[in-house]
């Protein structure tokens, strides 16, 4: 998107309510919740670390996933069916997906990437996790992370 510099610029507040505005027409949210008797008072997704390898993603049963007619070098393309707006079609290839196809609901993501991926994975398959997250396609369960 255009403005993808700078809204990256922006402190992570600022930039969900500015993607909030950019949009407008939103009607539903989702949250993540989790106990308040934590010591942390916050339990952020980011993919710094190696706490993400622990998460384990859950695939959204609204995701539509087309093999028509695809764009060149792509097998398949994800739809969020919740979604108004189709530029939030995500394009696959053969290598994502084998990621995708391994995320079971039961194994992290380092499993998903030893297995699909091979050694771990690389930069590109995490890059892929966490894209799938980016464009609602999974959400995680992170509570063997933290």
């Amino acid at each position: 998107m255009p403005h993808a510099k700078r809204l990256a610029a922006l402190a992570p507040p600022l930039q969900h309510a500015a993607v909030e505005l950019l949009r407008g027409t939103i009607t539903r949210h989702n949250l993540v919740a989790y106990r308040d008797d934590r010591e942390d008072t916050s339990q952020p997704i980011m993919f710094e670390g190696d706490a993400w390898r622990g998460h384990v993603p859950l695939r959204l049963p609204w995701t539509l996933c087309i093999r028509d007619r695809v764009p060149p070098g792509s097998v398949a393309v994800l739809i969020n069916r919740a979604h108004a707006f189709s530029d939030l079609a995500l394009p696959i290839d053969a290598a994502q997906e084998r990621i995708l196809a391994a995320i079971d609901g039961n194994r992290s993501i380092d499993e998903i990437l030893w297995d699909a991926a091979g050694r771990g994975g690389d930069e590109q398959a995490r890059r892929f996790i966490e894209q799938l997250w980016e464009y609602d396609q999974i959400v995680f369960d992170a509570a063997r992370s933290y």
